[in-house]
């Protein structure tokens, strides 16, 4: 299969690399693909001839996008629009990963892949935009704070692409959770860490091999993609230094007393029964951690 993949060089990048050898694949950045550049774009496209396109390039500076919000719209809407025609040209099927910031993170039950969604951020919004991008979907009105979809699974799409939702992503790579709270670890003996909001880790291994399970499936629409169980990032941050070995006192801490720029949804928790339902056994985020932490080692 010929593959192009974007953001290559970022955490879910390194892993696509990993998961789908034996393809025949084509890894682009910044400077391979200026996914902005509506004609670099078809170019690099309509040169390789790719049967899939897994679209992994993003604007993901949630705080920065506060105030660049034509900057976050650009790269995740303009560009993915631009991915998106290209594709349509080659009869490429493009994967689009999405996060849990779609939604307002009022839902203290989760979030199937059809729930309202009502991003709380200028990033939320733009990565909202990317989705209707990828679908094309008809009737489909963009709403900040609530973009309401047709009734029914699916119902609405027009093309064969795909979005998997994640959320809280760490992996090889590149700058994430794990590896900020381990180099903290080495200068501070206490640590304050976020308590009231709750969501699924996911290593970005177990995401690249969820994607490549879809794609065999050749799946459509919305597949929410996380490691199983929730935790909230104290519990999170516990976690990493109980596996670690690492001696760290870790206090909670709300919200209110760690404010950021651009609010995060409370609870982000997004429920997989969509993607279990065809045969994928995703693990949980303990061992998905685990992993994780020995990759390091070795």
């Amino acid at each position: 299969m010929k593959i192009i993949f974007t953001g290559s060089k970022g955490q879910l990048g390194y892993q696509i690399a990993r998961v789908f050898e034996g393809n025949e694949l084509l890894g682009v950045d910044r400077e391979e693909m200026d996914i902005t550049d509506r004609d670099e774009v078809a170019r690099v496209i309509g040169e390789f001839q790719p049967e899939v396109i897994i679209h992994g390039a993003a604007y993901t500076n949630v705080d920065g996008a506060e105030t660049d919000r034509e900057g976050a719209f650009l790269v995740n809407e303009t560009g993915t629009k631009n991915i998106v025609e290209a594709a349509s040209k080659v009869g490429a099927k493009v994967v689009y990963v999405s996060t849990d910031y779609v939604f307002a993170g009022d839902n203290a039950e989760g979030y199937l892949e059809d729930d309202k969604t009502g991003p709380q951020s200028v990033y939320g919004e733009s990565k909202l935009a990317g989705e209707k991008a990828t679908l094309g979907v008809s009737g489909w009105e963009l709403v900040v704070g609530g973009g309401d979809r047709p009734d029914g699974d699916d119902q609405g799409i027009i093309n064969n692409n795909l979005i998997v939702r994640t959320a809280w992503l760490y992996g090889e790579n590149g700058k994430n959770f794990v590896e900020t709270m381990l180099k903290l670890a080495e200068i501070q003996p206490e640590l304050k860490v976020v308590s009231d909001q709750v969501g699924s880790p996911t290593y970005t291994k177990d995401l690249a091999l969820a994607i490549k399970f879809l794609i065999e499936k050749d799946a459509k629409g919305i597949f929410h993609t996380v490691n199983a169980g929730n935790c909230s990032w104290y519990d999170f941050a516990g976690k990493i230094f109980e596996l670690s070995g690492k001696k760290v006192q870790v206090s909670p801490v709300s919200t209110v007393e760690f404010p950021r720029p651009a609010k995060r949804p409370a609870y982000s928790v997004l429920i997989t029964d969509k993607l279990n339902s065809l045969g994928f056994e995703n693990r949980t985020w303990q061992t998905a951690l685990e992993d994780y932490l020995d990759s390091r080692k070795k």
